[in-house]
């Protein structure tokens, strides 16, 4: 859990735990002193040990429930939830193919990722390496036939789905009688009560009977069977029909599991053993079926079941079949066969209200674009009356209760103050406020999603003229594209048991029928439509707004109904068009719902800075419509992207990517806090980095009591976090200038040993490194000489020193125009009698020479008063006085002009050379105090492999935690909690730290994601020695309070890196600064 999920004001400390080397959450807050589960034994400043033996085992125990890896996975037998609807057709074909389930399970890989990784299913057609399979059936059979209608005897058999016959069965080597072909137009059907069938096949009718009514069932049953297959193997080699969604699914029916290959193409889900198998081992046609979430796995008493499955299984209900259920791997494959096959099954039943029976009817007709409901009243765009009246059908969708439709109501009528308000750019926080306010009630109430969003739909649907009925598909040739490619005949998938009788005649009858019930239907609608006409339209900028609503919504969450997803993703196709305003953004709504239903929704309102982004800056140009800056430690930014569904990480690696540093390098996002000035919070890398944003915007409103500032916005900061030091080789020119920068802030700020000699040296070489070479001394000092040296009589007057500082440089100059003035009081006798009127030019020039002089010199002070401020430890600044402070620019200038023709890569290389020669380099310093009277502050030094305590005033190590000895960690009430162990003959010891709220939660994240590297990333070090089970014995004794009190009261004499103290220091220069603990390396 990052920081900026915790808020700002009031952060949950989580405890972690190290379980099998890796670092556990155990609990989202802190432990409490009045709570069982708080290890302390006691209140106040004692912090007494606790045993070893019972704090690790409550630690273990705690994270049992909650250690990664730790869930067993549910047993595959076993069946669904029964259900009502249980009955199965005895000549279905389901029930005649289930007969494979009597044996175990194919024993197939559990790891779906190799398969799919090494077998791409491009095509279903046979191979040609692979031998046909067939289901092969002969016997004798009486056919009608011959001139006199007569019934033969004949020997049938069945092969490759062809049905040959011969004269008897000695014949079947010679030529047969003939062929009848199985295809998806052949429709074969049984006479009730008696032992003959018949297989009409378009041109001719064919007559069969069998010695007995089981035969004649076993005949049907297996040619049905076949022609299922040929339809489907048809179906599968048009290239035109792609599958809709497929991948593996553990199929369970009648209490059997087996592992498929699933297919969903059209109307037909279809399952295979593997996906090369070209015959598939079952089908279900999804017309009229309901596909619903099933809440239980299996009736068996198995207890190894995974409890997050019970919302990953989803039960398919056809009307002639016993139900179905599939097992999802995952949260995201179970939404999109969910959302595929309730599709393919037409929505389910019609019920809801009238919107919603809408949408079911024309997912029927599967959205045709030329079906007159789309021009339906309830369907299309309403305006807002001056009453404010509102339709009798709203709400759209169906809400359980009264007050959840009232404030559907209100939503709509908002909707309609966000439209009916042209944008404009002076007065936007009008729309700002609207929009947020609707959101942010849609995301208080996920009721109301499904209602914003069909409003939304409804409101940016214009009417548009009724087609003429000509255009209309003619219902012969819908009838018979739907036999050819979908196999939509009932008697196809369903095993009709009804004779035909006439077929030909019955199907032109109902195809007049159908063609006169259109046209009524045509009628009617279009006297619905005139009636309700909107012949004035709504204005441009009305719908353009609806737009941009919609594009505000679904980049915060999506309909959970299938049905609605569908009508939502059909709307937006139907108007994307680039040529239009509302073209474009239909278009980017389209992109912008794909990205949200692949990385989820959102938690908080959009910010100002989204909803003025969208509104203002045509985001539909783009695929990323945002866009802020990312500060560097440089003194630089750089600007990137990103859309309303990206995440920290995302938009962290698109930086990375284009300033040149790698992806995974150990840097992250810091943002600034709204509230206090000098402290920063790490970015969760999971979270959407727009609701960082509305979070830090909502922050910042309530400090200033509702006050918005419009100028300020959150900063971003890209710096290094985790450092290795086995990875310092794979560092880019871009991260190592960066740590330099990084690291001259922690020397800035006292948190890095050294002299004030290599401080002046390092400090000398960041100048270098950001202003390039020093100017003075150069060509300009040259011709300021050659300038005085034309004048020797007043160069006396100026003589110079590369060291002089600006001040003594001004008093000269001033001093030396002070002589020059009382000249000017002289009479005009004096003037011509003592000067000449060349001494008087020359005197002038002098004048203007030592003015650019004086200017160059205060430059160059400035320069390095400058440098020295950016550059030098604050501790030993602040002691200097005036005069040593002059002589300090005067060496960091000499120094300067020493490092003249110094590289960039040269003087970052020499600075990390020389710092990297501190063992805490990279590490993450944090001032603290051990919860003891009269305990003295400390640091805690955190990097890849220990916690250190370090003196605060020599920073030289006193106690080292390596990983290895952590056992638990984390808040403890208001204080850092750290529980370790030296070995398992000593007891465990518990360490409590204050620090304040915001670095406890980054000290403890820090520690916990350290150890976690440790163990995933092979490259760090540690990584074959790190184990829980033998602890790493370290040089010191053992560790408790008094040790580390007595080690640092007893503190050496400070060396050349003596450092002193910087917590709570008062700079004394002009800016008069207070440097604040900032807690961060």
């Amino acid at each position: 859990m990052g920081p900026e999920q915790a808020g700002y004001q009031d952060i949950p400390v989580p405890v972690y735990a190290t379980v099998k080397g890796r670092a556990s959450q155990i609990r989202s807050m802190p432990f409490t002193g009045d709570s069982s589960d708080d290890s302390s034994d006691g209140e106040g400043n004692n912090t007494a040990a606790i045993d070893g033996t019972n704090t690790h085992s409550r630690s273990s125990g705690d994270t049992s429930g909650s250690s990664p890896g730790k869930r067993t996975a549910s047993s595959s037998s076993g069946s669904p939830s029964k259900s009502k609807t249980r009955a199965v057709s005895d000549t279905s074909f389901e029930s005649g193919m289930s007969d494979d389930y009597a044996v175990p399970p194919d024993a197939l890989s559990c790891d779906s990722t190799s398969l799919e990784s090494s077998i791409l299913r491009t095509s279903y057609l046979d191979s040609p390496n692979k031998k046909s399979e067939s289901i092969e059936k002969s016997g004798s059979l009486a056919k009608l036939g011959g001139k006199l209608k007569t019934w033969r005897k004949r020997w049938f058999v069945l092969k490759n789905g062809i049905l040959t016959y011969y004269k008897s069965q000695s014949d079947i080597n010679r030529k047969p009688q003939g062929q009848i072909l199985l295809d998806e137009i052949c429709k074969i059907t049984r006479a009730e009560g008696s032992n003959t069938f018949e297989i009409d096949t378009g041109k001719k009718t064919y007559y069969l009977t069998a010695d007995s009514i089981t035969a004649m069932e076993d005949w049907v049953r297996t040619l049905q069977n076949v022609q299922r297959r040929n339809a489907t193997k048809l179906l599968l080699s048009k290239e035109e029909n792609k599958p809709s969604v497929q991948g593996w699914l553990t199929k369970v029916k009648n209490g059997h599991a087996k592992k498929c290959w699933c297919v969903l193409i059209g109307k037909m889900f279809l399952y295979f053993k593997s996906p090369t198998d070209t015959t598939p081992a079952g089908q279900i046609n999804m017309r009229d079926a309901r596909v619903e979430e099933v809440d239980h796995l299996s009736d068996s008493d198995s207890e190894d079941k995974d409890a997050e499955s019970t919302d990953l299984t989803l039960g398919i209900f056809p009307n002639h079949q016993g139900p179905t259920y599939l097992l999802c791997p995952g949260k995201q494959e179970r939404d999109a066969w969910l959302y595929h096959l309730t599709v393919a099954s037409g929505g389910g039943p019609s019920t809801g209200t009238q919107y919603e029976q809408l949408i079911h009817k024309l997912m029927e007709v599967d959205g045709d674009a030329n079906c007159v409901l789309w021009r339906h009243p309830v369907l299309l765009h309403v305006p807002c009356t001056k009453d404010g009246a509102i339709p009798s059908y709203f709400p759209l969708t169906t809400l359980p209760t009264e007050a959840l439709q009232a404030e559907a109501i209100k939503l709509f009528k908002c909707l309609q103050l966000f439209m009916s308000a042209a944008v404009d750019q002076a007065g936007i926080d009008y729309h700002v406020v609207l929009a947020q306010n609707a959101l942010q009630q849609c995301l208080d109430m996920p009721e109301l999603q499904a209602e914003l969003i069909c409003a939304l739909i409804k409101q940016t649907s214009k009417s548009s003229p009724l087609p003429k009925l000509g255009v209309q598909v003619s219902t012969q040739k819908l009838l018979k594209k739907s036999q050819l490619l979908l196999c939509a005949t009932q008697s196809l998938f369903t095993c009709e048991t009804t004779p035909s009788i006439n077929s030909s005649s019955e199907q032109q009858i109902s195809s007049s029928n159908i063609q006169a019930s259109q046209e009524d239907k045509y009628k009617e609608h279009k006297e619905y439509y005139k009636e309700h006409k909107d012949h004035k339209g709504p204005p441009s900028y009305t719908l353009l707004q609806g737009w941009q609503l919609l594009a505000l919504a679904v980049s915060l969450f999506v309909p959970k109904s299938s049905r609605l997803l569908w009508f939502l993703k059909l709307h937006l196709q139907r108007n994307a068009d680039n040529r239009t305003e509302c073209g474009k953004y239909a278009a980017y709504c389209e992109r912008a719902l794909e990205r949200t239903i692949l990385t989820g929704g959102r938690e908080y309102k959009p910010s100002r800075m989204e909803v003025l982004s969208i509104l203002l800056k045509n985001p539909q140009h783009h695929s990323l419509p945002h866009s802020m800056p990312v500060h560097l430690l440089n003194g630089t930014y750089h600007i990137s992207s990103f859309d309303g569904s990206s995440t920290v990480k995302e938009f962290q690696d698109s930086v990375a990517t284009e300033i040149g540093c790698r992806i995974t390098n150990g840097f992250a996002l810091f943002s600034d806090d709204p509230i206090e000035k000098d402290l920063e919070h790490t970015l969760d890398p999971t979270a959407k980095l727009c609701d960082v944003i509305s979070k830090w915007e909502v922050a910042l409103r309530e400090k200033g009591l509702g006050k918005f500032e419009n100028t300020r916005v959150i900063r971003l900061t890209y710096k290094n976090r985790l450092w290795w030091k086995n990875s310092a080789r794979l560092e880019t020119d871009k991260e190592r200038l960066l740590l330099c920068y990084q690291i001259n802030k922690q020397i800035v700020s006292g948190r890095f040993p050294l002299s004030k000699e290599l401080a002046l040296e390092l400090a000398a070489l960041m100048v270098q490194l950001d202003a390039g070479d020093c100017s003075f001394g150069s060509h300009k000092n040259t011709s300021v000489n050659n300038t005085l040296n034309t004048h020797p009589a007043q160069s006396t007057h100026s003589t110079l020193h590369a060291q002089t500082t600006s001040v003594q440089s001004a008093h000269n100059v001033q001093s030396l125009s002070a002589h020059q003035s009382p000249s000017s009081t002289l009479n005009g006798s004096s003037i011509h009698g003592a000067l000449s009127p060349n001494h008087l030019v020359q005197t002038s020039n002098t004048l203007s020479a030592l003015n650019s002089v004086h200017h160059i010199l205060t430059a160059h002070s400035n320069q390095a008063l400058s440098a020295i401020d950016k550059f030098y430890p604050y501790r030993y600044r602040d002691q200097l006085s005036q005069e040593g402070l002059a002589d300090l620019q005067a060496k960091l200038l000499e120094k300067w002009r020493a490092l003249k023709g110094r590289t960039q890569l040269d003087c970052v290389r020499i600075y990390l050379t020389c710092t990297r020669k501190w063992p805490f380099f990279g590490a993450t310093l944090f001032q603290a105090r051990l919860r003891q009277h009269d305990s003295p502050m400390i640091w805690l030094a955190v990097n890849e492999d220990s916690i250190t305590v370090l003196d605060l005033a020599t920073m030289q190590q006193r106690v080292r935690y390596p990983y290895t000895n952590v056992l638990t960690f984390g808040g403890c009430q208001e204080d850092f909690m750290l529980v370790v162990t030296q070995n398992d003959q000593q007891p465990s010891q518990k360490l409590i730290f204050s620090l304040s709220k915001p670095k406890i939660l980054e000290l403890t994240l820090l520690i916990a994601d350290y150890m976690n590297l440790l163990i995933q990333n092979p490259g760090t070090p540690l990584l074959g020695t790190l184990s829980r089970g033998t602890m790493v014995s370290v040089n010191q004794s053992v560790v408790n309070q008094s040790i580390i009190n007595q080690a640092i009261a007893n503190q050496s004499q400070p060396d050349i890196l003596k450092s002193t103290p910087d917590h709570g220091l008062q700079r004394s220069d002009s800016k008069r600064r207070t440097h604040i603990d900032s807690g961060l390396a």
